[in-house]
């Protein structure tokens, strides 16, 4: 039943033996084909979206507090602008008031020097009778009103 074939060999061997080839032929261009594809395919992403949702929410909170805490800087810069402005107002007031009684001194012809003299004087005459300087400022008020207590005004 077995016809030699032309090479001398029976056919069934022959039949086998393409099979073999075929088969090896098959699973070299499957192993091929997979290489191909894990090569120049790209990769499926893996995407975790409640991890994205909750980053996203962190940022957003994490926004809100940087927007609150810029708004409270914001707020103390104005304040502490208005602040400069208003002492730097005063300091201007005081330097021309200053300036307006020295001037008003100089125009008399009071010499601010012998007015401070005299206080100097007045204080180390006090401290020569036994009054100390830092007590001063309590005593001097209640011997102006012993002073001046029998008149009305």
């Amino acid at each position: 039943m077995l016809e030699d074939d032309e090479e001398g060999g029976s056919s069934l061997f022959g039949n086998y033996s393409w099979y073999q080839m075929g088969r090896a032929s098959a699973e070299s261009d499957a192993r091929t084909r997979q290489l191909l594809r894990a090569r120049f395919s790209p990769p499926k992403p893996q995407i975790d979206v409640d991890a994205l949702i909750a980053q996203n929410n962190a940022l957003r909170q994490n926004y809100a507090q940087l927007h609150q805490d810029y708004q409270k800087l914001y707020g103390l810069y104005e304040q502490d602008q208005r602040q400069k402005s208003a002492l730097q107002k005063e300091l201007k007031e005081a330097k021309e008031f200053g300036e307006s009684a020295l001037k008003g001194y100089r125009d008399r012809g009071d010499d601010i020097t012998d007015i401070s003299n005299t206080l100097m004087y007045a204080v180390k005459y006090l401290c020569d009778k036994g009054y100390r300087v830092k007590d001063l400022p309590f005593k001097i008020p209640l011997w102006l009103y012993q002073m001046y207590e029998n008149r009305n005004n």
